[in-house]
């Protein structure tokens, strides 16, 4: 299987428990359920840490030249903001608006900003494809979850 394929299968993969949470929350028992919503949050952060390491990553390869300090910068950016979310996770659906934000704003940057010198790049435009699909589903999740009686 070539890397690519693998790409993704982990990164469907890696929608499971964003899915199968978003249904859980609907179909559970309010206790439960609140329980659920506060592992969506965790897991959202998780993923969202994930996202900006990617760039992190991106400074250690052997094509560094294309990686700026702002770039470096940007990576610790979502973990920080997962980070608050968690923080101000008192409200859960606080944490899921900030997760889900915070989502779709390191999407657009990477689509529109940081992967600008990369834009020729056959990786990249596979990349981006699937990173669209797995972020949108991820939000859509979240969302789902959001407007669960649980997460109030």
């Amino acid at each position: 299987m070539t890397l690519q394929r693998w790409r993704a299968v982990l990164g469907y993969g890696g929608l499971v428990p964003f899915v199968s949470l978003a249904l859980l929350v609907w179909l559970t028992p309010q206790p439960v359920a609140r329980f659920l919503v506060a592992m969506q949050l965790a897991y959202g952060a998780m993923i969202l840490c994930f996202v900006g390491a990617v760039h992190w990553g991106r400074s250690l390869g052997p094509d560094t030249g294309r990686v700026g300090v702002a770039t470096l910068v940007w990576s610790v950016l979502p973990s920080l903001w997962a980070c608050l979310a968690l923080l101000l996770s008192y409200s859960n659906r606080l944490g899921l608006i900030m997760i889900a934000a915070g989502l779709v704003l390191a999407w657009l940057l990477d689509r529109f900003v940081l992967f600008k010198a990369e834009r020729e790049a056959d990786w990249l435009a596979d990349f981006m494809r699937l990173r669209a699909r797995l972020s949108a589903v991820a939000v859509l999740c979240l969302l789902t979850t959001l407007a669960s009686p649980a997460s109030a």
